[in-house]
């Protein structure tokens, strides 16, 4: 009994303790050197540039270092 208690207590303090974070706001978390229009243009420019050039895939470009408070991937 002990080790079934003991067992179910650790299950639920690890649901508790990893647990998703709250929403976010990439703006709330990180500073940029430019404003968020900026951005949106030149990710728009971007994706028509890569568009026109007939690549497909993902680009991941950092605009500036930032730290949220959650554990997933920003």
């Amino acid at each position: 009994m002990k080790i079934t208690t003991t067992i179910l207590l650790f299950l639920v303090s690890t649901f508790f303790a990893f647990s998703q974070t709250p929403v976010q706001s990439y703006f709330e978390w990180t500073d940029l050197p430019f404003t968020k229009e900026e951005l949106s243009t030149r990710r728009d420019n971007l994706a028509n540039t890569l568009k026109r050039e007939g690549e497909t895939g993902l680009a991941v470009i950092p605009a500036n270092d930032g730290f949220s408070f959650g554990e997933t991937f920003r």
